[in-house]
C-alpha cells in the first residue's frame, strides 16, 4: 500500500486490506483503488497506476466536462444526460458525444493532468490515480460552478453503484460506476465523491471482476473506515 500526505495507516486496518486482497487475487482476479481526503491530501492507494478499460465509469467525465464547456446541453439535453448519470444508458451517450465529439472530455482530461485516448466508442484505459483526478475536477466543477450543484445531483443516486448502498445511511455520494464482461475486457469499477460531513474524500475502485460492480462492497466499507479513522 502506498500512504498520502504524511497518513499512518493503522495495523489492523492494514490487516483487513490484506485478507480483503487476498480474497481478490486467490481465485485469479486484480484490483486497484486509490481514497484521498480533499481537504488534507491524506489518502492510501493500492496498485493505483494500473490501467483498466473504463467501461461507463468514463461517462462522468463526459457529462461534466460537456456540461461545463457547453451549459446550454444542461436544459437541451437534460433527458439524455440524466439518462446516463443515472442508468449508465449507452444510446443517450452515444448521441451526445455524436452530437458534441470527444474533444471537450479530452481537453478536460488534460487540465485534470490525465492523457485520455478515447476509442470510437468513447471508451478509454486508465488507471485509478487518473480517475481520481478526473473525480477531482469533477468535485472542483460541483462546488465553483453556477450549475455545479444542479449537474452533481444526477450522480446521487445511481441505478448500479457499490458506493452509495454503502455510504447512504451516512452521508451523500457522487458516483459513477462501470462495468463489463466479454472476450476483450472485463471490469467492475466504481469512482466518486463521499460527502462525509466536513472532509469529504474521492473514492476509487477499480477491478477484473466481470460485471461485478456489487462486490465491490466490501472493499468500499474498509475504505471508508480507513477514511473515519483518518479524520479522527
Amino acid at each position: 500500500f502506498e500512504t498520502l500526505g504524511g497518513y499512518t495507516l493503522s495495523k489492523t486496518s492494514e490487516q483487513k486490506l490484506r485478507e480483503m486482497l487476498l480474497s481478490v487475487y486467490r481465485p485469479g482476479y486484480n484490483m486497484g483503488f486509490m481514497l484521498l481526503d480533499i481537504h488534507s491530501g491524506k489518502g492510501i492507494s493500492f496498485n493505483s497506476d494500473t490501467p483498466y478499460y473504463s467501461a461507463s465509469s468514463t461517462k462522468a467525465g463526459f457529462v461534466v466536462s460537456l456540461c461545463a464547456a457547453r451549459p446550454e446541453v444542461i436544459d437541451k439535453n437534460r433527458r439524455y444526460l440524466t439518462d446516463i448519470t443515472v442508468y449508465s444508458d449507452n444510446d443517450s451517450y452515444y448521441i451526445l458525444e455524436y452530437n458534441y465529439g470527444q474533444d471537450i472530455y479530452k481537453d478536460y482530461a488534460d487540465a485534470a493532468g490525465v492523457d485520455l485516448v478515447l476509442d470510437e466508442g468513447g471508451y478509454a484505459e486508465y488507471s485509478a490515480e487518473d480517475l481520481t483526478r478526473l473525480w477531482l475536477a469533477n468535485y472542483d466543477y460541483f462546488t465553483t460552478n453556477e450549475n455545479g450543484d444542479l449537474v452533481g445531483c444526477w450522480f446521487e443516486t445511481p441505478n448500479t453503484s457499490a458506493i452509495w448502498p454503502v455510504v447512504a445511511n451516512d452521508y451523500v455520494s457522487r458516483s459513477k460506476s462501470g462495468w463489463i464482461a466479454g472476450m476483450l475486457y472485463n471490469v467492475s469499477i466504481d469512482a466518486g465523491i463521499v460527502y462525509a460531513d466536513n472532509n469529504p474524500y474521492v473514492l476509487v475502485v477499480m477491478s477484473s471482476f466481470p460485471s461485478a460492480v456489487g462486490d465491490l462492497k466490501e472493499t468500499v466499507q474498509l475504505l471508508d473506515d480507513i477514511h473515519k479513522e483518518m479524520v479522527r
